[in-house]
Protein backbone atom coordinates (compact mmCIF):
# COMPACT_ATOMS: atom_id res chain seq x y z
CA UNK A 1 0.00 0.00 0.00
CA UNK A 2 2.96 2.38 1.00
CA UNK A 3 5.43 2.43 -2.43
CA UNK A 4 9.00 3.27 -1.28
CA UNK A 5 10.09 3.58 -4.66
CA UNK A 6 10.61 7.41 -4.17
CA UNK A 7 11.85 10.02 -1.24
CA UNK A 8 8.66 11.35 -1.37
CA UNK A 9 6.93 8.04 -0.53
CA UNK A 10 8.91 7.67 2.79
CA UNK A 11 8.36 11.07 3.83
CA UNK A 12 4.39 10.58 4.01
CA UNK A 13 5.04 7.13 5.57
CA UNK A 14 7.54 8.75 8.17
CA UNK A 15 4.42 11.62 8.39
CA UNK A 16 1.89 9.13 9.02
CA UNK A 17 3.95 7.78 11.66
CA UNK A 18 4.57 10.82 13.29
CA UNK A 19 1.39 11.47 13.60
CA UNK A 20 -0.37 8.45 15.09
CA UNK A 21 2.80 8.67 17.53
CA UNK A 22 1.44 12.16 18.39
CA UNK A 23 -2.11 10.86 18.57
CA UNK A 24 -1.64 8.29 21.02
CA UNK A 25 0.77 10.35 23.01
CA UNK A 26 -2.31 12.98 23.42
CA UNK A 27 -4.77 10.42 24.28
CA UNK A 28 -2.38 9.43 26.83
CA UNK A 29 -1.84 12.55 28.74
CA UNK A 30 -5.64 13.47 28.22
CA UNK A 31 -6.63 9.92 29.94
CA UNK A 32 -4.31 10.94 32.29
CA UNK A 33 -5.87 14.24 33.17
CA UNK A 34 -9.29 12.85 33.55
CA UNK A 35 -8.40 10.20 35.78
CA UNK A 36 -6.44 12.47 37.65
CA UNK A 37 -10.08 14.37 37.91
CA UNK A 38 -11.92 11.33 38.72
CA UNK A 39 -8.95 10.77 41.73
CA UNK A 40 -9.64 14.19 42.97
CA UNK A 41 -13.13 14.06 43.66
CA UNK A 42 -13.26 10.61 44.82
CA UNK A 43 -10.48 11.62 47.27
CA UNK A 44 -12.85 15.16 47.91
CA UNK A 45 -15.65 13.10 48.07
CA UNK A 46 -14.02 10.29 50.52
CA UNK A 47 -12.85 13.34 53.16
CA UNK A 48 -16.70 14.41 52.51
CA UNK A 49 -17.77 10.79 54.21
CA UNK A 50 -15.47 10.66 56.80
CA UNK A 51 -13.39 8.00 55.42
CA UNK A 52 -9.55 7.08 56.76
CA UNK A 53 -6.97 8.83 54.38
CA UNK A 54 -9.08 10.07 51.67
CA UNK A 55 -5.83 11.06 49.37
CA UNK A 56 -5.15 7.16 48.90
CA UNK A 57 -8.66 6.39 48.20
CA UNK A 58 -8.65 9.26 45.87
CA UNK A 59 -5.31 8.20 44.39
CA UNK A 60 -6.44 4.83 44.23
CA UNK A 61 -9.64 5.61 42.36
CA UNK A 62 -7.13 7.25 39.92
CA UNK A 63 -5.12 4.63 39.40
CA UNK A 64 -7.43 1.55 38.89
CA UNK A 65 -9.76 3.60 36.35
CA UNK A 66 -7.03 3.45 34.06
CA UNK A 67 -8.07 -0.81 34.28
CA UNK A 68 -11.38 -0.88 32.06
CA UNK A 69 -14.23 -3.01 33.78
CA UNK A 70 -11.71 -4.23 36.62
CA UNK A 71 -10.27 -1.01 38.29
CA UNK A 72 -13.85 0.22 39.04
CA UNK A 73 -14.91 -3.25 39.43
CA UNK A 74 -12.16 -3.36 42.02
CA UNK A 75 -12.57 -0.01 43.59
CA UNK A 76 -16.29 -0.47 44.36
CA UNK A 77 -15.47 -3.46 46.40
CA UNK A 78 -12.66 -1.88 48.19
CA UNK A 79 -14.93 1.04 48.85
CA UNK A 80 -17.85 -1.50 49.76
CA UNK A 81 -15.94 -3.65 51.98
CA UNK A 82 -14.28 -0.60 53.94
CA UNK A 83 -17.63 0.83 54.09
CA UNK A 84 -19.53 -2.17 55.28
CA UNK A 85 -16.57 -2.94 58.08
CA UNK A 86 -16.59 0.61 59.27
CA UNK A 87 -20.23 1.69 59.27
CA UNK A 88 -22.89 0.93 62.07
CA UNK A 89 -24.93 -0.46 59.57
CA UNK A 90 -24.55 -2.66 56.22
CA UNK A 91 -26.64 0.29 53.91
CA UNK A 92 -24.59 3.35 55.52
CA UNK A 93 -21.48 1.26 54.58
CA UNK A 94 -22.40 0.88 50.56
CA UNK A 95 -23.21 4.76 50.42
CA UNK A 96 -19.34 6.06 49.07
CA UNK A 97 -19.22 2.60 46.98
CA UNK A 98 -22.69 3.50 45.46
CA UNK A 99 -21.58 7.30 45.22
CA UNK A 100 -17.94 5.80 43.20
CA UNK A 101 -20.37 3.67 40.90
CA UNK A 102 -22.58 6.78 39.95
CA UNK A 103 -19.75 8.77 39.86
CA UNK A 104 -17.96 6.11 37.20
CA UNK A 105 -21.02 6.00 35.50
CA UNK A 106 -21.37 9.35 34.52
CA UNK A 107 -17.43 9.73 34.33
CA UNK A 108 -17.46 6.63 31.62
CA UNK A 109 -20.36 7.65 29.47
CA UNK A 110 -20.67 10.88 29.16
CA UNK A 111 -17.39 13.07 30.12
CA UNK A 112 -14.97 10.59 29.20
CA UNK A 113 -16.40 10.25 25.09
CA UNK A 114 -16.78 13.59 24.89
CA UNK A 115 -14.20 14.96 25.61
CA UNK A 116 -11.93 12.64 23.48
CA UNK A 117 -14.31 13.00 20.91
CA UNK A 118 -13.71 16.63 20.78
CA UNK A 119 -9.95 16.44 21.90
CA UNK A 120 -9.67 14.50 19.19
CA UNK A 121 -12.38 15.45 16.62
CA UNK A 122 -14.16 12.05 16.49
CA UNK A 123 -17.84 11.33 17.27
CA UNK A 124 -18.42 10.06 21.31
CA UNK A 125 -20.43 7.41 19.57
CA UNK A 126 -17.35 5.83 17.35
CA UNK A 127 -15.66 5.80 20.47
CA UNK A 128 -17.69 3.95 22.23
CA UNK A 129 -18.51 1.51 19.64
CA UNK A 130 -15.00 0.77 19.07
CA UNK A 131 -14.20 0.39 22.77
CA UNK A 132 -17.19 -2.28 22.84
CA UNK A 133 -16.06 -3.92 19.67
CA UNK A 134 -12.40 -4.07 20.83
CA UNK A 135 -13.47 -4.99 24.74
CA UNK A 136 -15.61 -7.83 23.16
CA UNK A 137 -13.21 -9.24 20.51
CA UNK A 138 -9.85 -9.11 23.21
CA UNK A 139 -11.61 -8.96 26.50
CA UNK A 140 -9.55 -6.10 28.80
CA UNK A 141 -6.78 -5.73 26.70
CA UNK A 142 -9.29 -4.69 23.77
CA UNK A 143 -11.07 -2.06 25.83
CA UNK A 144 -6.96 -1.04 26.82
CA UNK A 145 -6.26 -0.55 23.69
CA UNK A 146 -9.51 0.03 21.57
CA UNK A 147 -9.50 4.02 21.59
CA UNK A 148 -5.32 3.82 21.02
CA UNK A 149 -6.44 1.45 17.83
CA UNK A 150 -8.74 3.90 16.16
CA UNK A 151 -7.07 6.86 16.54
CA UNK A 152 -4.05 4.61 14.51
CA UNK A 153 -6.58 3.40 12.04
CA UNK A 154 -7.94 7.48 11.69
CA UNK A 155 -4.68 8.61 11.41
CA UNK A 156 -3.57 6.13 8.78
CA UNK A 157 -6.74 6.57 6.94
CA UNK A 158 -6.56 10.33 6.68
CA UNK A 159 -3.05 10.29 5.76
CA UNK A 160 -2.95 7.42 3.06
CA UNK A 161 -5.62 9.31 0.87
CA UNK A 162 -3.30 11.84 0.55
CA UNK A 163 -0.84 8.86 -0.78
CA UNK A 164 -2.96 7.03 -2.66
CA UNK A 165 -4.10 9.97 -4.53
CA UNK A 166 -3.10 10.19 -8.15
CA UNK A 167 -1.44 12.74 -9.68
CA UNK A 168 -2.70 14.32 -13.24
CA UNK A 169 -0.50 16.51 -14.08
CA UNK A 170 3.24 18.01 -13.52
CA UNK A 171 6.54 15.84 -14.58
CA UNK A 172 5.91 13.22 -12.04
CA UNK A 173 2.44 12.55 -13.00
CA UNK A 174 1.85 8.83 -14.19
Amino acid sequence: MLERADLGASLKAARIVRDVQDRVAAYILTVTWINGCVGVIVGLGAWAFGLDAPVMWGGLAALLNFLPYIGPLMMTALLALYGVGTADTAWVGVIPAAAYLSLHAVESNAFTPSILGARFTMNPVLILIALSYFSWIWGVFGALLSVPILLTLTAFFERSMDIRAPRTSGPSAY
